[in-house]
């Protein structure tokens, strides 16, 4: 996503109380940590640009104005960016692709396979709006794994930089390809929240956290993590916080999750907690925080305490921390994470 960002800032200040007011804007741009002259504000009208196929120049004018009035959030068609890759690992994202239809599911079990034993999804679950599919029911993709030596004793939240859930697959199976390693992940979030299991949590060891892999399983988020990798349904942008990535050439920000993939965050969790013994439902990097920003000894490969963990914990990537906050605060009781 490419706009000239020192121009849109000034066009967006001039323009400010002339054109429109700050605090009677509509989503995604009612959010109160955009400061109309800031670069989190104009990436977030770019973003929105994208979504809704306006010409991209991050300037909140009339055209763009009408359209977000009108606009009604993730109701827009259209996934996929020409750069899909795994956080932390961008070089590795395929160039030039074609954006990626909505998955075409022939079936939803609504079961997940932990430890060998289909575990059905609760009718609570379900009247929340929570769905899943596995490779063993559902024939999802499944990745040749190593059977694990040691008790899964972490779950890591990663998030993609990927647009769609068939670009995790096929990032991963080029690494796997090249490298021969046993790269996957256990399961995806797409943007709607519909989870895909590709493999045991507990029985499968598979090559995504470092020096995680033995003892962890985990979970890829699709989302484009900044603006410059991705357009609808991922438009609501947030000033980038202290664990926030900036790739080169983009500004500080990120790019939130749809409001579906992080209704279905916590359950999952609670599920695994509930289904694998050995997996307590702890949160014990909770703490990091702009001055501690990863565990202690964590380049010379120290493991966190068992439970939930972000990937940018315990290693030089920055995914999965947004994740986690809300995933605590929810399960404590209190709001989303600011940033």
């Amino acid at each position: 996503m490419s706009f000239e960002l020192d121009a849109a800032k000034e066009y967006n200040l001039r323009v400010q109380g002339k054109l429109w007011q700050h605090g009677e804007l509509a989503s995604p741009l009612n959010d109160e940590r955009l400061a109309p002259g800031s670069d989190a504000f104009s990436f977030a009208v770019a973003s929105f640009q994208a979504a809704v196929g306006l010409v991209v120049d991050g300037r909140l004018g009339p055209a763009t104005l009408a359209a977000l009035r009108a606009f009604k959030p993730y109701d827009v068609a259209g996934q996929g960016c020409s750069q899909d890759g795994v956080a932390g690992d961008i070089e590795e994202q395929p160039r030039g692709e074609a954006r990626d239809p909505k998955p075409a599911r022939t079936s939803v079990s609504n079961r997940l396979v932990i430890d060998g034993v289909e575990v059905p999804l609760s009718a609570a679950l379900l009247a929340a709006g929570v769905t899943c599919s596995n490779w063993r029911d559902d024939g999802e993709a499944h990745f040749a794994a190593r059977r694990r030596s040691e008790p899964l004793h972490h779950f890591v939240l990663h998030e993609s930089v990927t647009t769609s859930v068939a670009a995790t697959i096929r990032v991963l199976n080029a690494k796997r390809r090249r490298r021969g390693w046993d790269y996957g992940i256990h399961f995806n979030v797409g943007p709607d929240g519909h989870i895909t299991q590709h493999n045991d949590p507990v029985l499968d060891r598979l090559v995504h956290a470092n020096h995680l892999n033995d003892t962890s399983a985990g979970v890829e988020i699709t989302n484009p993590y900044n603006p410059k990798f991705g357009g609808a349904p991922w438009i609501n942008v947030i000033p980038g916080p202290w664990w926030c990535w900036r790739p080169k050439g983009a500004s500080r920000v990120y790019t939130l999750p749809t409001n579906a993939q992080m209704r279905v965050l916590a359950p999952l969790c609670q599920i695994l907690s509930i289904h694998c013994v050995d997996l307590p439902l702890s949160f014990p990097t909770r703490n990091l925080n702009r001055r501690k920003k990863r565990i202690q000894g964590w380049s010379d490969g120290a493991l966190p305490p068992p439970g939930f963990v972000a990937h940018r914990d315990f290693a030089a990537h920055s995914d999965g921390r947004y994740l986690l906050e809300h995933v605590i605060n929810l399960l404590d009781g209190g709001p989303p994470p600011a940033s």
